[in-house]
């Protein structure tokens, strides 16, 4: 018995399967935010994306798996925001907090926009936040 040759996809193929991919992110993570989960199904991310609904399952084991991936993808960009702190900074890390929170509770805002449809409180609460002990209010 001979050795079988492995056969590496074409560098397009690999492209093109990630640009679909991330196609199909893109669109789930906008009807998520608009629809909400339980308002978005399989069949309105593909016929956005004008695939076949088997095409989705090739990505994707679930609706429920693609969100959780989205998810995971907004707490990365919340911890990446926290990281945002430089104790080595002039600035020192008291005046650095007002950034930081801000990009933590406009991440925060956002998931909360893909998790349901926004709601006038979770805006408001992230348009103008006050650090406890300054006059100085954040806008994010």
């Amino acid at each position: 018995m001979g050795l079988r040759r492995l056969s590496v996809p074409p560098t397009s193929t690999v492209d093109a399967r990630a640009e679909r991919r991330s196609q199909l992110l893109s669109i789930a993570r906008r009807r998520f935010e608009e629809d909400g989960f339980a308002g978005t199904s399989v069949s309105k991310i593909v016929r956005e994306a004008g695939v076949a609904q088997g095409t989705f399952y090739l990505y994707f084991q679930s609706k429920e798996s693609l969100f959780l991936e989205l998810l995971d993808d907004l707490m990365e960009e919340l911890r990446s925001g926290i990281k945002g702190v430089d104790p080595t900074s002039k600035a020192g890390v008291r005046d650095q907090l007002p950034g930081v929170i801000g990009r933590v509770l406009a991440t925060v805002a956002e998931a909360s926009a893909v998790a349901s449809p926004p709601s006038a409180s979770v805006a408001v609460a992230v348009q103008v936040m006050v650090v406890p002990g300054s006059s100085e209010a954040c806008s994010v």
